[in-house]
């Protein structure tokens, strides 16, 4: 082996993986139809600013007395040259963003529930009709494929 092989040997692969992005709460009744749901949620630090631009998908399961939603982005991971370590979770998150989910039907009385977690998404807590710091820039609407 070349020594540039050797070198390689103590890196681990770069790989793409998918991460979970944890929904903090909901709103409904917010962009025109009563189908649509806003997810409020937080992105990286560092990463794209604008709302929903690091998703890679995102996964709706409807049930008749449930809505699961999951979140996801895609991570590079692994070592690369010149002792460059890609992935692992900052701890600290930046300011939260919003992005809007059609359903096939109205959440109405079902529960929303974050796939990531299996736990009961609370609804967001409005005190006027303002936007919220998290919709100042803009909420785009997740279109399906």
């Amino acid at each position: 082996m070349t020594e540039r092989a050797d070198d390689d040997d103590d890196f681990e692969p770069l790989e793409c993986r998918p991460s979970v992005v944890h929904v903090e709460a909901y709103d409904v009744g917010v962009a025109g139809s009563d189908t649509v749901v806003r997810l409020f949620f937080r992105p990286r630090p560092g990463a794209d600013p604008r709302p929903g631009n690091e998703l890679a998908d995102v996964l709706v399961l409807e049930d008749w007395d449930r809505v699961a939603i999951g979140l996801i982005r895609r991570v590079v991971a692994g070592d690369g040259p010149s002792n460059t370590v890609y992935g692992g979770e900052p701890l600290i998150r930046g300011a939260q963003v919003s992005l809007d989910v059609e359903l096939r039907e109205p959440l109405a009385n079902r529960q929303l529930i974050d796939a990531s977690t299996g736990e009961a998404v609370p609804r967001i807590q409005r005190t006027s009709s303002s936007p919220l710091p998290a919709e100042e820039l803009g909420t785009p609407r997740w279109i399906r494929a």
